[in-house]
């Protein structure tokens, strides 16, 4: 039973080829958003270091002493 006329292998080198195309814009796509996903994760881990470091302004203040006073003391000199 014949299966039909076959493709040339230029129609088929072509339909590869567009598929590699389509997979590279998909990849493209994907990396935008991960890239996009690390710079918001970036900046959360930024936000939380920060409030972090006021946290230890507030305690440094409270506990009337001065920032190198601080320092001496973590260095255990």
């Amino acid at each position: 039973m014949p299966r039909g006329v076959q493709k040339s292998i230029e129609d088929r080198i072509a339909a590869i080829q567009m598929e590699i195309d389509e997979m590279v814009v998909r990849w493209n796509n994907i990396q935008s958003k991960i890239d996009d996903l690390e710079a918001k994760k970036q900046a959360l881990l930024d936000e939380h270091e920060q409030e972090k470091l006021k946290e230890i302004q507030k305690i440094i203040a409270a506990s009337g002493k001065t920032p190198d006073e601080i320092l001496q003391m973590l260095k255990g000199a």
